[in-house]
């Protein structure tokens, strides 16, 4: 992998977004990227066998979606960790669709989610997992409901960064008040180095507890040779961890355990409050979704048939009859009436169509 600056603007090869400032280029040095997450990505799939481009295009150009009423198969919601642009979606999505008894997958990036249809006579759960688990990411699974998949995965969103925060609030006091006044002076007494012991203590549960799901993922990438926030902080935060207990066995000098807590405290903050947003993102897409009707009247010949809204599909005639929502957007061909459009447009007073 090489870098390079350039002044003009172009278009990263692999999600089509304008280059700016550093460039990342293929080893064949035919194709520019905008990010080394792109760069990755597109050596992920090459060494597959997969081609992206053609998979967004065919993504791109979809009409329609599999139901969920077809009894061959299931549906089941993924939250996804690690995702950091479209690519990622992208990829996750074309490697999917590569094994047996996948039917198809939606994947989006900005709320870590994905739907994805299957039959199980042909595949598992774990098998799903397993592969998304591979390319580098990490999947929570649940069957046909975004909110439990969330769930699932943030339980407690603030439960471990309070704890975490307390833990480190704790042996930073004893850095200040009892560490670095003995390392200043000089001396060392086996008081001071019993602190030591405790600092050691109360970090080491921020470090591989509380900051667990962090190294996992950290873990991850690196094994799929993605760098990501959550490596470099591991690194730094074991680092000044691991010196810390060398240094307080050996007696070779301050120990850094207030460094390593705070750094791993710091990053379970962001992800707490990065998850609460997917939260809150969760419950408003749900919120809106529960305005859309679940049924809608569809014209036929001789007769008025309800339906699934999942169901219309493009051509279709559909009967609104007075006081009911409109289920899917769409042209007036006969009739007149005052429409609720709240559900679509966001309008709270009815309009005259």
């Amino acid at each position: 992998m090489r870098s390079l600056s350039i002044s003009k603007a172009s278009e990263c090869h692999l999600c089509a977004l304008p280059i700016i400032g550093k460039t990342y280029i293929s080893d064949d040095r035919s194709k520019r990227f905008c990010s080394q997450e792109c760069l990755k990505v597109y050596e992920i799939a090459n060494k597959r066998g997969l081609d992206l481009i053609k998979e967004s295009r065919a993504y791109q150009h979809r009409v329609s979606w599999p139901k969920e009423s077809i009894s061959n198969q299931r549906l089941i919601v993924a939250t996804i960790d690690g995702m950091y642009c479209p690519s990622c979606a992208l990829l996750i999505k074309a490697c999917l669709m590569k094994l047996p008894g996948i039917i198809d997958v939606y994947v989006n990036y900005i709320s870590n989610s994905a739907r994805i249809y299957y039959k199980p006579s042909q595949i598992k759960e774990e098998d799903i997992a397993l592969e998304i688990s591979a390319l580098g990411y990490t999947a929570y699974l649940s069957k046909g409901d975004l909110r439990e998949s969330f769930k699932r995965k943030y339980r407690s969103p603030f439960m471990s960064l309070s704890i975490a925060g307390m833990l480190t609030a704790l042996v930073m006091l004893i850095d200040l008040v009892v560490l670095y006044p003995a390392y200043s002076r000089g001396t060392i007494s086996r008081n001071v180095a019993i602190y030591e012991y405790i600092a050691l203590a109360f970090t080491t549960p921020v470090q591989f507890l509380l900051g667990w799901s962090i190294l996992r993922d950290a873990l991850k990438s690196i094994q799929a040779w993605r760098i990501t926030s959550d490596a470099l902080l591991s690194v730094s935060s074991l680092t000044a961890y691991f010196y810390s207990i060398y240094a307080t066995f050996a007696k070779a000098g301050p120990v850094y355990f207030a460094a390593a807590a705070m750094i791993t405290t710091i990053a379970i903050a962001g992800r707490s409050f990065e998850n609460l947003a997917k939260r809150r993102l969760t419950d408003a897409s749900n919120w809106f979704n529960s305005l859309l009707p679940d049924q809608a009247w569809l014209i036929k010949a001789a007769s008025i048939e309800a339906i699934p809204t999942d169901d219309i599909e493009p051509g279709m005639h559909i009967l609104v009859r007075p006081g009911e929502r409109v289920p899917i957007d769409g042209v007036i061909v006969e009739g007149s009436s005052v429409i609720d459009e709240s559900a679509l447009s966001g309008e709270i007073s009815p309009i005259s169509k």
